[in-house]
């Protein structure tokens, strides 16, 4: 379901319900322990200035693959099941977020939609720490909320409900738009913590308008109703593969300098 009519109805319990659900002492893994957990596994040591003496394997790679493999699922399935989407609700030009790309998940291969939820997820993730490892002062606002965003995209593999039903919205169908909600906002909010962290790294100071930009952009496109949404779901895809591509070439230099 798209985030923005989501937020409409449900904004007030959102964070509320996500907390209780994912903070109880019963063993679940909450947001706080898995971005710490997340962004302590990393190898090499740091110097004064946040900075690793031996730079680590490159995440980038990560943020290339999940992105290149999401685009190409959505773009695949969306030509497969169109017929099946239309017939669920989707209207592709003046409601696209309505349907899409979540309902790609109800149809007859949509254990390949929830398969790239997981893996661009879990992708996104390991772009998140490599990116924390790679510019200067750590980037740990910035890259907390991009691996949030990076679990909560894993969770949208939890079946969202169709948008014609008679019966009422499923467990796994809130956990979906939940997750979608948390995603959005954790990884538009951390477009504009990036900016300012790269802005103080020589090396990503070329690359901090890009982030605002794409920052300023997808909440824009998010927020306007029809194909924007498009635009919305290109901009971040596009901005993750660029920056995944920088971070890919930094760090191949880096462990090339001796």
């Amino acid at each position: 379901m798209r985030g923005s009519a989501f937020a409409n109805r449900a904004s007030g319990n959102i964070f509320f319900g996500w907390s209780k659900a994912v903070g109880q002492p019963d063993g679940c893994l909450g947001f706080s322990a898995f971005v710490k957990t997340a962004l302590e596994c990393v190898d090499g040591e740091e110097d004064a200035n946040g900075r690793p003496h031996n730079p680590p394997p490159s995440r980038g790679g990560g943020g290339i693959l999940g992105a290149s493999l999401f685009a190409a699922t959505l773009v695949s399935l969306t030509a497969a099941q169109y017929g099946f989407m239309v017939g669920i609700g989707w209207r592709p030009l003046s409601d696209p977020g309505g349907a899409w790309p979540s309902g790609l998940s109800l149809g007859p291969h949509g254990w390949m939609m929830n398969a790239s939820f997981v893996a661009s997820g879990a992708s996104l993730m390991a772009f998140a720490v490599g990116l924390r490892r790679a510019v200067w002062g750590g980037a740990k606002t910035g890259s907390a909320l991009l691996s949030i965003s990076g679990l909560a995209m894993a969770m949208m593999a939890f079946e969202t409900d169709p948008i014609l039903r008679e019966a009422p919205r499923s467990f796994h169908g809130w956990i979906h738009d939940v997750s979608f909600a948390v995603f959005a906002m954790s990884f538009l909010a951390s477009t504009f913590f990036l900016w300012r962290e790269f802005d103080k790294d020589p090396t990503w100071k070329p690359h901090a308008r890009h982030t605002l930009a794409t920052g300023l952009i997808a909440v824009v496109c998010l927020v306007l109703p029809g194909v924007a949404y498009y635009l919305f779901v290109a901009i971040l895809l596009a901005w993750i593969f660029a920056t995944a591509m920088k971070l890919w070439r930094i760090t191949d230099v880096s462990r090339r300098v001796p």
